[in-house]
């Protein structure tokens, strides 16, 4: 189902604001690579993982666990929405899975917790952190179950976008980062990425801030609870 960008009173983009650590210079390689997906610079994403950073970084010790991953991945997303808006792209959220598409909507994106391969060059792939939920691994191997994806107008499935997920690890001293498409489902239901990989460059952090990795997921659909609307 495609979602349309209805007028709203929305607040002014709050994911352009100042925030703590300092954006590194843009890699001219890099944003070759993000220009053929239509990304103008990895300046785009590189805002939205600070500003997702920056508000995760809000919690302590007393949020729920799972709380500051649910803040770093919304708020990411937000932020990328609110710069992408502009060239037109738009938000959707089939089965409660938040994405922004291209105004062609040939490229969907969406963000990830990675392991300990995620973002850094010379490994042979990366994974998920956290397993995710059907709507995310029917899309990556539909053989696996039925169709989740709603119908268009005819009856239809819709075709699906190429999914890009924006793949983070966080360490005491850096946030690393690729946007990457997934290539399979493995174990557990964690998504592989052993294709096309496109390494950011480095965030150094300010180790002098709270710094907590050990959330408890990050997921927006939940692998085993059904999501209803009230």
């Amino acid at each position: 189902m495609r979602y349309s960008n209805r007028k709203t009173s929305e607040r002014k983009d709050a994911s352009l604001a100042v925030h703590p650590f300092p954006i590194p210079e843009p890699d001219p390689k890099v944003d070759a690579e993000l220009a053929a997906l239509g990304l103008p610079s990895q300046v785009i994403l590189t805002t939205a993982l600070l500003f997702s950073e920056a508000e995760r970084r809000g919690c302590t010790e007393n949020d729920p666990g799972i709380l500051k991953g649910m803040i770093g991945s919304g708020r990411g997303i937000r932020s990328l929405r609110e710069q992408l808006r502009p060239l037109k792209w738009h938000r959707e959220e089939p089965k409660s899975l938040p994405l922004v598409t291209s105004p062609d909507r040939q490229i969907a994106l969406t963000l990830a917790t990675g392991d300990e391969n995620a973002g850094r060059e010379g490994t042979p792939f990366a994974r998920t952190k956290w397993r995710k939920g059907p709507m995310l691994t029917e899309w990556v191997a539909p053989s696996r179950q039925i169709s989740l994806l709603d119908a268009d107008e005819n009856g239809e499935p819709e075709k699906r976008p190429d999914l890009w997920i924006l793949l983070v690890q966080r360490t005491t001293t850096q946030v690393l980062a690729e946007l990457s498409q997934p290539t399979a489902v493995g174990s557990g239901d964690h998504l592989v990425f052993a294709g096309k990989r496109i390494f950011l460059t480095p965030i150094s952090i300010d180790q002098t801030q709270y710094h907590d990795d050990e959330d408890e997921g990050d997921d927006f659909e939940s692998p085993d609870v059904p999501v209803e609307r009230l």
